[in-house]
């Protein structure tokens, strides 16, 4: 028989959110190997190159330094900006002077464009902000000590990407997107090819497969027979699992099918069969409002 256990006799982790340092409110894991395995900037080399309390500084400044752009336009003033503000340690300087400047521009030629939220992103905290109006400058400096304390106190954090990408040559800082395949074989293979470059920076993918002919049916272009969406499934499931190995974490995707799609109970079955693909499948029924459960949903 079971007992009801009372608050009293659970003990809970504790939380570390007191210290006088970062170290301090960390724990030595956290400190010691996550932070430097997954958060910490490297050289091409994979070596690390940033210390565990310079990491929240990058972040808050990164993303401070879109309020240029904002309290710009809030003061009615325009901020312009040179190719030798661009982030100085990009390895492809140039390719991002042509994409915010024009084509045929380098970094080192003499012209100027507006700071916008499209561009702003190319740019370097600490080659942008000083030159700001004093009234902009001192609102993106605040805004970027906000931050900075917030994360450092543990009171908010932002999502990994954002910890493992703000400021560097990447700048993806979304963790989570969605990219469903079209009943097409070029497509479904784009698809995959988009999502690979998403793991690789430290994003996940959602995909709605209920797009994608069921198993058997008849493809035109060939005369042969559709290979289902269960099968490209498992194929995205192991470019996720492939991809993982050489970034900071494992991939994350989910894949979502209609309770109206005739594949619908191979989906269900791979859920209990297959253990790779049993936490990323999820039922939608989108005539929810016109069943009363998935039992009547299938047997429509």
């Amino acid at each position: 028989m079971s007992r009801h256990v009372g608050a009293g006799e659970v003990s809970l982790p504790i939380k570390r959110t007191v210290g006088d340092t970062l170290e301090d409110r960390l724990t030595d894991n956290a400190y010691d190997n996550i932070l430097p395995a997954r958060y910490l900037l490297k050289d091409a080399d994979g070596d690390v190159i940033e210390a565990q309390e310079d990491l929240f500084e990058r972040v808050a400044k990164n993303i401070a330094l879109a309020e240029a752009v904002f309290e710009a336009r809030t003061e009615g003033l325009e901020v312009t900006v040179t190719p030798d503000q661009l982030k100085p340690d990009h390895p492809r300087r140039d390719e991002l002077a042509e994409e915010v400047f024009g084509k045929g521009t380098t970094a080192q030629d003499d012209v100027e464009t507006t700071l916008t939220a499209y561009n702003v992103n190319k740019f370097a905290y600490e080659t942008v902000v000083p030159e700001l109006p004093e009234g902009i400058r001192e609102h993106v400096e605040e805004t970027a000590a906000q931050f900075q304390e917030l994360m450092e106190n543990l009171d908010w954090i932002p999502n990994s990407p954002t910890l493992m990408n703000a400021g560097d040559e990447l700048q993806q800082l979304s963790a989570c997107f969605v990219m469903s395949p079209d009943d097409d074989i070029t497509d479904i293979h784009e698809t995959a090819k988009n999502a690979a470059e998403v793991f690789q920076s430290g994003g996940g993918c959602g995909y709605a497969f209920w797009q994608l002919r069921p198993y058997g049916d008849a493809v035109g272009s060939t005369g042969g027979i559709a290979s289902g969406p269960i099968t490209f499934m498992r194929t995205y499931d192991q470019l996720c699992e492939t991809i993982a190995q050489g970034g900071a974490r494992r991939g994350a995707q989910m894949g979502v099918m209609r309770v109206s799609h005739p594949d619908v109970i191979q989906f269900i079955h791979a859920k209990n069969k297959d253990v790779s693909l049993a936490h990323t499948l999820r039922l939608n029924d989108p005539d929810d409002f016109t069943h009363n459960s998935f039992a009547d949903a299938l047997a429509e």
